[in-house]
């Protein structure tokens, strides 16, 4: 007698279980699958039917679809003795559609696709060296929606269900299963013949018979399982969860009440009040929200996704929030700017929010209320803008870049150097290393050399020492804190800190012990150099 494990193998106990209790729950849903091998013979498919013809689909388990159906075409009738021919975009008169396509081409290989519509219904991108689509939320995640192998398509459940429902349509999961013993059904203790399965989603058979005058040495008995079942959409259309992030916004702090209370508001534009007498007696849109500096550290960390510019936070193709960035102690934006994020990139930000009534700063109010050009206050901002502009200015000039530009894979560097936003020791050494490689290791150490002579093993430092002086301009101090910066980074953030850090650092913090004030300070110092730079070299013919 063959095990009972090996029988209920070739009686599909598995999928028996996985098509009645996990099929259309799972995350996941297999709309193609195909398999063959000496043991078994698999093929998965689906299809879309009306609503309507869901009680007349379990009549029976014939597939509504085969693999290969579902193309265009004309389907061609008689009507008293004349022939109609009629265009059909799904090659169906009953309405029924396909989710996934095979196409055959002759004596070429045939591929598989998805729906165009399902595509298009959900802005789907296509990644084709992973074979997958992607969709990209507002706030710019990427969710994977459809897998791709060359045997087997699964799509995410939740958006199966989301089309259905906008469709008005069932999803139909068909299945045809063949597997083989090289017994006889004598021999496993099986009658032949079949028997159905049938509830109010689903109905198949089961199929036992010997294989009689064929493969006889290999495979002695057949076992069938044929049949569909059906996969509905949402009973609610606002149970769609993008529905429901578009109708959200989430509430700030505003102020204080009369018992020092916290008091919130939506950051909802149409319920703010504005100077012509909207909704007189709420907050106005331009009301400043406050936020820690921190708030910020979820976009330096991820400066290939995010760029903060003296004003905004710009994540390309999503969105762009203005920001005061200038301000001392916050980061602060109007109530009616917030609304621009996603919502749970609100949420984000609410996490970060506080009391305050410090005011906008003084570049904010100017740009704003004053309608004038301003230059940045932050010391990074300023940096960044002095740097930039001094770069552009020589190249122009000269012909040659004095700090060269960065790498792409070093870019990072620039974009995301600010001013510590805590006093964390991996974020000032992370500051120092970036702005060392942006100051130092980027000055253009062939062109500033020509001409000059050199001591053997001169360092970048020695020769801009060398170049500064072949032009009869001595910046001494300038250069002991240039190399100072140096010593900070190399023992700071290249090697082991000891007692050579502690009396590098000494050179800067002159007792300061919040971090972030000892890289303002470093900074001021290095606007001083290039607004010097700028003056004895840019200024003058």
């Amino acid at each position: 007698m063959v095990e009972k494990k090996n029988l209920d193998f070739l009686q599909f106990k598995d999928w028996k279980i996985k098509i009645e209790n996990e099929i259309g729950k799972e995350e996941w849903t297999v709309c193609y699958h195909s398999k063959k091998d000496n043991v078994e013979d698999t093929l998965i498919y689906c299809g879309l039917i009306p609503n309507k013809l869901r009680k007349k689909s379990l009549e029976n388990t014939d597939w509504e679809l085969n693999v290969g159906d579902g193309k265009p075409g004309i389907i061609e009738c008689y009507s008293e003795k004349r022939r109609i021919s009629k265009y059909y975009r799904y090659s169906s008169e009953e309405g029924y559609e396909p989710l996934i396509i095979k196409r055959f081409f002759g004596n070429k290989k045939p591929y598989l696709e998805i729906s165009e519509e399902f595509r298009l219904y959900f802005d789907l991108y296509e990644d084709r060296q992973k074979s997958k689509f992607r969709k990209i939320h507002d706030d710019g995640e990427e969710e994977d929606v459809i897998l791709i192998q060359e045997n087997e398509i699964n799509i995410k459940t939740k958006f199966i269900k989301e089309y259905l429902t906008i469709k008005n349509m069932t999803f139909v999961f068909y299945f045809d299963f063949d597997r083989f013993s090289p017994y006889s059904i004598t021999d496993l203790g099986v009658e032949e013949g079949s028997s159905e399965i049938k509830h109010d989603d689903l109905f198949y058979y089961l199929y036992i018979s010997g294989m009689k005058g064929f493969c006889a040495d290999e495979k002695k008995s057949l076992f069938r399982l044929h049949g569909k079942k059906l996969i509905f959409g949402y009973k609610n259309k606002k149970d769609f969860e993008a529905i429901k992030e578009k109708e959200k916004f989430a509430e700030f702090i505003i102020g204080l009440d009369e018992k020092f209370t916290e008091k919130y508001f939506t950051c909802d534009s149409e319920k703010l009040s504005n100077f012509y007498g909207k909704n007189f007696g709420n907050p106005n849109f331009l009301t400043p929200i406050y936020f820690t500096r921190d708030v910020l550290t979820k976009y330096f960390n991820q400066p290939e996704k995010y760029t903060i510019n003296d004003g905004n936070i710009f994540y390309e193709g999503f969105w762009t929030l203005k920001i005061d960035n200038n301000h001392p102690n916050y980061v602060v934006v109007f109530l009616k700017d917030l609304a621009v994020l996603p919502y749970k990139e609100q949420l984000y930000w609410k996490s970060y929010n506080v009391y305050s009534d410090e005011g906008i700063s003084e570049t904010s109010w100017s740009r704003n209320f004053r309608a004038e050009w301003t230059n940045p206050e932050a010391a990074d901002l300023v940096f960044k803008q002095k740097y930039t502009e001094f770069n552009t200015k020589w190249f122009e000039k000269y012909g040659w870049y004095f700090f060269l530009p960065l790498e792409s894979k070093d870019i990072f560097h620039l974009k995301s150097l600010h001013v510590p936003l805590t006093n964390d020791q991996k974020e000032f050494d992370d500051q120092v290393l970036s702005l060392v490689k942006v100051l130092i290791d980027s000055i253009n150490e062939k062109e500033i050399s020509k001409g000059l002579i050199l001591e053997e093993n001169a360092k970048g430092i020695d020769k801009l020492e060398a170049f500064l002086e072949s032009r009869n301009l001595h910046f001494d101090g300038m250069i002991l804190f240039i190399r100072n910066l140096q010593e900070l980074r190399s023992t700071g953030c290249a090697h082991r800190k000891g007692s050579k850090y502690v009396k590098a650092i000494s050179n800067f913090n002159q007792e300061e012990k919040e971090l972030s004030r000892v890289f303002e300070r470093i900074l001021a110092n290095c606007i001083k150099i290039i607004n010097s730079f700028a003056t004895y070299f840019l200024t003058k013919d």
